[in-house]
């Protein structure tokens, strides 16, 4: 069974979702989160290219339905470009939502969201070329072990080089099966790129990758 797609993409660091919640009504259940993991891992170019890190702290309703509404910036992390996504990545969670009584209630609520570089892509900054896909970024050969739960996606960190090869290759975020995670970092080191270019040069630079499986 060929089920197997890759998708390049850009990972300084995943933005978790810190929860401060204001009070609830007394006797109410609190919410919880479901579906998707709450973490924000669109982290804006421009911030990027700006070296901007922060913590965007927001508030939000818990709609009877579990759905997000009626956001706003509570404390700003400095960078409009990070608050607004952690808006628009907020926007997008979902809950059980509150009980009372046995019913489901609405609730405010709040969180924060951490953005932070933590190390990645310090090149980028002042980068005139980043790197581009060179050949096929695909990943279609994993064959999952017949009656074995399906993986979840892979997030890999590795560096490019000057060459275009990746190197220095670790799983920052499990699919959940280590096999499969062995299968995308094998498929990933395949992978090609035009190397980043700053001041007319080819540099390192930290890249990422997101390996999912999908039937």
């Amino acid at each position: 069974m060929k089920a197997l797609i890759a998708a390049f993409v850009l990972l300084p660091a995943l933005a978790a979702a810190q929860i401060t919640p204001p009070a609830l009504p007394d006797g109410a259940s609190k919410p919880a989160p479901s579906g998707k993991p709450h973490v924000c891992r669109n982290y804006p170019k421009a911030a990027i290219h700006a070296g901007a890190e922060g913590t965007t702290a927001i508030r939000f309703r818990i709609d009877e339905d579990g759905s997000v509404i009626d956001l706003t910036v509570l404390k700003s992390s400095g960078n409009r470009d990070l608050d607004d996504a952690t808006l628009i990545c907020a926007s997008q969670w979902r809950y059980v939502p509150a009980t009372l009584n046995g019913k489901p209630i609405a609730v405010d609520w709040q969180a924060s969201a951490n953005w932070s570089l933590h190390g990645y892509v310090p090149s980028l900054v002042g980068t005139t070329f980043t790197p581009k896909p060179e050949g096929d970024h695909s990943c279609t050969e994993h064959r999952k072990a017949d009656g074995a739960a399906a993986p979840g996606t892979a997030i890999l960190a590795f560096v490019i080089g000057t060459d275009g090869m990746p190197k220095d290759m670790t799983v920052k975020s499990s699919s959940g099966d280590a096999v499969f995670d062995a299968y995308a970092m094998r498929c990933v080191a395949g992978w090609r790129f035009d190397p980043a270019i700053k001041e007319g040069k080819p540099v390192d630079i930290a890249w990422g990758a997101e390996v999912s499986w999908t039937p």
